[in-house]
């Protein structure tokens, strides 16, 4: 119904901007999300922006194939080899070379079967509480604790400019995907399609010429459109009436 009404009025015929690809092959600026994480970290550098998980793996494990779906995950997802220098005073996103992945391996065999369990926790705590470099990187990092022949511990940890909730549920859906097609001997085609990180953070949305959204001639047809509908009606409440009718409701009875 909105489409077609906007249609009557000739609005919304443009055709929807694309994000265009970034001709810098180099740096590119951060989005205002990661400026934001970037200027706390140096304010407050420490471990605060860490964010760490474990996956427990039982059953047999081949470690090879979970080093190599881990390294094609790290090569697929450019915000993943993401670092973040300072140049001439301001921070700066470059995107690393992907490399072959040498996963860290603790083995806790050797201990008593008692003790394992309390050194894999002092070492999840350890790694979880190690800061990271953003102008350096990695802001990834991998360590696998071997508690048995069939019982494994893969500790994950990563810095939140890299890393949001969505982001980790991409990463176990992709790990779970290539871990199972490499096991398999073959290989694994995504059917969702990545935009690389440098054309999602350089790109800002069409803007006036005063850099205002309002000054855009499409966003003031919808407005327009909106406003000159006798139909349409706003609710408005004062919240000093709300809070006056509050204050004469009833109290309830005590319990008895």
């Amino acid at each position: 119904m909105l489409a077609s009404l906007l249609a009557e009025e000739g609005i919304g015929q443009e055709q929807p901007q694309g994000i265009p690809r970034r001709k810098n092959p180099g740096a590119f600026p951060l989005s205002s999300g990661q400026q934001r994480l970037w200027f706390l970290d140096r304010l407050e550098s420490g471990i605060r922006y860490n964010d760490h998980f474990n996956l427990r793996l039982t059953g047999p494990l081949n470690t090879p194939v979970l080093e190599l779906a881990i390294a094609e995950i790290l090569r697929r997802h450019e915000a993943m080899r993401a670092v973040f220098p300072e140049v001439e005073g301001a921070p700066s996103q470059i995107i690393a070379a992907a490399r072959p992945l040498a996963l860290p391996r603790v083995d806790l065999r050797t201990l008593p079967e008692s003790e394992r369990m309390a050194e894999a926790i002092r070492l999840a705590v350890e790694e979880a509480r190690t800061p990271f470099n953003l102008g350096q990187g990695p802001l990834w990092r991998f360590t696998l604790l071997a508690l048995a022949d069939d019982d494994h511990l893969l500790l994950i940890t990563a810095h939140h400019i890299a890393i949001d909730g969505w982001s980790r549920g991409v990463f176990l859906r992709d790990l779970s995907t290539l871990y199972r097609a490499h096991l398999a001997g073959g290989s694994c085609r995504f059917n969702t399609r990545t935009t690389p990180r440098g054309r999602r953070s350089g790109w800002r949305p069409r803007r006036s010429p005063d850099n205002s959204i309002t000054g855009n001639a499409s966003w003031r047809a919808r407005r327009d459109f909106w406003n000159c509908r006798p139909t349409i009606r706003v609710l408005q409440f004062r919240v000093s009436a709300v809070r006056a009718s509050l204050s004469r409701c009833p109290k309830p009875p005590p319990l008895r």
